[in-house]
């Protein structure tokens, strides 16, 4: 059987159907089978396990086969290939459903199985205090309340939560109830803030606390789309470009790399804002830090 995706279809189309009704057989994925031939010649390696049925996201197709040996063939542990019948049956109809929602969306979504949902400040309502107009990801970087409650909030936010719980109706649920691609999961939302900056939010599978997002470390950007260190980590060397050069206000800038710990050299509180920022990694006998330095022109 083949399921063909249609184009332009993302969150909260499909409809799920699949149940956690009993099933007898070896469900595998086969991401190197693009043929019948492939699929029957790979059913045979799981004569000893059971039968089979085998899918491929990235084609849409999906085959179950019962097992056999062949006539004139004795019982035996490991039967060579030739020994072996294989006949395709009709797949269970549960897995069928939830594998039209998974192979769908998997296509649509790029070969992945992630959801993409771009979410302005404003939809997230009035429940979260600090959070306004002025709010940047500046601001979820540096404030650990007003990041978490922005994670609960979509969670608890109804409009929202309708898209992320249509994700999980549509993938999660069919991954899991009979797929087991618990690790393959993932759900990112980006919230857009008035300035244009930006954070993103993750939700897998796999995680522990169900009730909200997860905020992406390194994920906050600048209106330019510059990177917001969360750490002063060597990883967070590089240069940052102000107004000068089509970047951000480096004025900004550097009261957040103050707020982290990392020195800077232009005062960003007089309004400064330098052509180009050089952030650096230094080891030093006072300890190891990232220093920010005005590049000179």
């Amino acid at each position: 059987m083949k399921f063909h995706a249609i184009p332009g279809i993302f969150i909260g189309v499909f409809g799920i159907t699949a149940t956690a009704n009993a099933f007898d057989g070896i469900l595998d994925q086969c991401q190197t089978c693009t043929t019948d031939a492939y699929f029957r010649q790979t059913a045979k390696s799981y004569y000893d396990l059971g039968n089979p049925t085998l899918y491929n996201l990235k084609t849409g197709a999906i085959h179950s086969y019962r097992l056999s040996l062949k006539r004139g063939y004795s019982q035996e542990f490991d039967p060579p290939p030739d020994a072996i019948e294989v006949t395709e049956v009709s797949v269970d109809s549960a897995i069928y459903s939830a594998f039209v929602n998974l192979s769908g969306f998997y296509q649509i979504a790029g070969f992945k199985l992630q959801g993409a949902i771009n979410i302005p400040y404003t939809d997230l309502g009035s429940n979260i205090p600090g959070l306004n107009q002025g709010t940047t990801a500046y601001d979820v970087t540096e404030d650990a309340n007003l990041r978490n409650r922005i994670g609960f909030e979509i969670v608890n936010n109804r409009d929202r939560w309708n898209q992320v719980r249509s994700f999980y109706n549509t993938v999660n649920e069919a991954g899991l109830v009979f797929f087991g691609l618990k690790s393959e999961i993932s759900l990112e939302v980006r919230i857009t803030f008035a300035d244009g900056s930006y954070v993103i939010y993750r939700k897998t599978a796999n995680d522990a606390n169900q009730t909200q997002l997860q905020f992406v470390p390194g994920s906050a950007r600048t209106p330019k789309t510059q990177l917001i260190p969360d750490s002063i980590q060597p990883q967070n060397q590089g240069k940052w470009y102000g107004p000068g050069a089509g970047g951000d206000d480096m004025g900004r800038f550097g009261k957040h790399m103050n707020s982290i710990g990392a020195p800077t050299d232009w005062n960003y509180n007089g309004g400064s804002s330098p052509r180009e920022v050089v952030c650096t990694w230094k080891v030093g006998q006072g300890g190891n830090t990232l220093i920010c330095a005005a590049a000179a022109y």
